[in-house]
């Protein structure tokens, strides 16, 4: 057609590239990196829509909630929390299966469900809407697949990013505090650190609480 191609095409494609090689290296070629790669596709999908018309789409994130429970079952990765949990309410479950689907619902409700409560008290206290309701059902799917300790760290490494780099584009870019931010692109970010090293950084913190420096 003669028209030029824009850079952020490429841009993505090497993203992208460069996310599947990551997660080779994390997981080989097996079911989890299917898996992983194909959500984390996802979210950078979600992340190039959302800074172009602030929209998080339904059939992405509504979808992504129920895939990611049956690929949480499928793989059924161990769950120390839920483990936890049900020794702690006296019952001991031996099914993986089982952990990995309490797991995976758990943290679905824990994602989608603090990002509500946060966007409601917002609301109630300032009038105003500080979040769509597109990031609560983004962060249900990133719980679904993740899990919740990993859920929240992405909610913690989005708000540090939507905080360094948004208040850096509001003064360089002259827009007042009003300016709505794509906060779904930082989660998209931060949901894909949180795949390639969100276990190593949460093991390193909680050894830095139980042997502080």
């Amino acid at each position: 057609c003669g028209k030029k191609i824009s850079a952020r095409y490429p841009f993505i494609e090497a993203l992208t590239g460069l996310v599947s090689v990551l997660l080779y290296l994390k997981y080989g070629v097996g079911p989890e990196w299917f898996i992983f790669f194909a959500f984390s596709s996802a979210l950078l999908v979600l992340a190039a829509i959302d800074v172009d018309h602030r929209i998080l789409p339904d059939p992405i994130t509504l979808n992504g909630i129920w895939i990611g429970v049956l690929a949480s079952v499928y793989v059924a990765q161990p769950s120390p929390l839920v483990s936890k949990i049900f020794l702690a309410l006296g019952f001991e479950v031996a099914n993986p299966r089982i952990i990995a689907l309490i797991a995976s619902l758990f943290g679905a409700f824990v994602g989608g469900g603090l990002l509500w409560a946060v966007a409601e008290v917002y609301l109630r206290w300032r009038k105003i809407e500080g979040l769509g309701f597109g990031d609560v059902k983004m962060m249900a799917m990133v719980g679904a697949f993740l899990g919740a300790p990993l859920a929240l760290l992405t909610l913690m490494i989005g708000s540090v990013l939507g905080s360094i780099i948004g208040l850096i584009f509001i003064r360089l870019g002259g827009k007042d505090r009003q300016y709505e931010l794509p906060f779904g692109t930082f989660l998209s970010a931060a949901a894909i650190i949180s795949v390639l090293y969100g276990e190593t950084l949460v093991r390193l913190y909680v050894d830095h609480l139980i042997r502080p420096a």
